[in-house]
């Protein structure tokens, strides 16, 4: 969120297809193309036309999501090994 223009810059470069500022806007409301999971995943992306501004708050964590995120850490680090920079 910090640098959409960028990343997506990277992101289209990496994948061999031509970006387009059209990418960075969208018209609100569902779309077809987003599957039967829509309703769960995708409430904020609907009611949206753009990026917006990255978080500025963090979240606290209790104890059972603090395991959870240390769980979860070797499988991020793997992933975030591959991650895209802008």
């Amino acid at each position: 969120l910090a640098d959409p223009a960028g990343l997506l810059h990277v992101l289209c470069d990496a994948v061999g297809i031509e970006y387009d500022d059209a990418m960075l806007r969208w018209p609100k409301g569902p779309k077809p193309e987003d599957g039967v999971w829509a309703k769960h995943w995708y409430r904020s992306a609907h009611r949206s036309t753009g990026f917006g501004s990255p978080p500025t708050t963090t979240v606290a964590l209790d104890d059972h999501q603090r395991q959870l995120v240390a769980a979860c850490r070797p499988l991020y680090e793997q992933l975030l090994a591959h991650h895209l920079d802008a």
